[in-house]
């Protein structure tokens, strides 16, 4: 039997919207001075007021995907749907599958980084006397707010391999006796990491929407979405790095690395592109501290920036080894605030350089770090 089409048309009559024919017409979009649409079966896609085979319709889902260090992305005719893509990984490399990059294999992970692992402090950082669910299997711990605890086992299930994945990446594993998430109710949006901790804080709304969706149930990605991922970096980093390597680091693995964003960095700009559409900003200097007036954000994309052009231009390995480089370090005389042009040569000079070449300055001139 063929496929059924369910193709719903909208007729306009003079400036009234009338009823879409059909048997769901609940399911029309159209209104006055918009083309129809259509409510299509399984695989077929709308076309203006027409329903279409999918498999006419081709999107190159591997466009702009990085599936990581010894990983190809493979292209399938007839895919519809943006970011559904696949990795193929070569031999010795990891992962791999539905939207999740290639890695080396643990052999080339050192632990631990440092000589002292620390155990992580919790503390209560939501509304006062809320209830709290917490569930734990091995070194991993997820505390959530009672009143949504089914979160917290799918939460827990993600977190093994977004700790491998990130250690793996990184090359290195994190100074922390264990692993902890904690979500609470907060009145707006708050990620943050202290001590070692994981913490996200969301309105009442968005746990009711995680739920409803199977939000953290259902996740493809590594780490499950990229404010964990970000934030999870962040447990694995060197206290005394400046912001924007930091905050740079966190948000070039959890937007680029994993796929939920595209960074084209040019010369004097990037452009950033989601699901919903790509947007062009200027680089911050990073020499700058002072983002007041809402630029705070520069920094972190341009951050990004930086970690992507320097990947781009070597080695991956090599890359590895200025992590490495950075996380053994205390960097005690660097510090997080105020970061500058001093404080940017007393990173770049002894943790780049040596592992990369004396090239990788006029490569992250754009972004306001010279060596003079």
């Amino acid at each position: 039997m063929p496929k059924r089409v369910y193709c719903l048309v909208c007729v306009l009559v003079v400036s009234v919207l009338v009823a879409c024919e059909g048997e769901a017409p609940e399911d029309c979009r159209s209104k006055v001075g918009a083309d129809a649409s259509c409510a299509c079966d399984d695989s077929y896609v709308g076309v203006g007021i027409r329903c279409v085979d999918g498999k006419e319709v081709d999107i190159d889902e591997c466009a702009g995907v990085s599936c990581g260090d010894g990983g190809s992305c493979t292209h399938v005719f007839g895919e519809t749907t943006p970011g559904n893509y696949t990795c193929v990984c070569a031999t010795g490399y990891e992962g791999g599958g539905l939207n999740t990059p290639c890695w080396m294999g643990e052999d080339d992970v050192i632990c631990p980084i440092t000589d002292v692992v620390e155990d992580p402090v919790v503390v209560r950082k939501f509304q006062e006397n809320d209830l709290e669910h917490e569930v734990t299997e091995g070194r991993y711990r997820v505390i959530v707010p009672l009143d949504y605890a089914s979160i917290a086992d799918d939460l827990l299930a993600i977190l093994p391999d977004c700790e491998e994945y990130i250690e793996t990446f990184l090359g290195y594993c994190r100074p922390w006796s264990e692993s902890i998430v904690h979500l609470g109710v907060f009145s707006s949006t708050k990620s943050k990491v202290e001590n070692g901790v994981v913490y996200l804080g969301r309105m009442p709304v968005v746990f009711s929407n995680w739920i409803h969706r199977d939000y953290w149930g259902e996740a493809t990605r590594v780490c499950g979405d990229n404010t964990l991922a970000h934030e999870t970096v962040h447990t694995f980093q060197t206290p005394h790095a400046p912001a924007w390597l930091k905050e740079g680091q966190a948000q070039y693995l959890a937007d680029v690395v994993l796929g939920y964003k595209v960074y084209q960095c040019n010369e004097s700009d990037m452009e950033i592109c989601s699901d919903t559409g790509c947007t062009t900003y200027p680089y911050w200097d990073l020499s700058n501290n002072n983002w007041e007036g809402g630029n705070k954000h520069l920094y972190y994309k341009t951050g990004a920036c930086f970690w992507k052009i320097l990947t781009d231009a070597y080695d991956t390995n090599k890359l590895r080894e200025v992590t490495r480089s950075l996380a053994a370090s205390p960097l005690e005389e660097v510090g997080v605030f105020p970061f500058s042009a001093q404080t940017n040569a007393l990173i770049i000079n002894p943790h780049f350089v040596p592992y990369l070449d004396v090239n990788v300055w006029p490569k992250i001139a754009r972004f306001g770090i010279s060596a003079n």
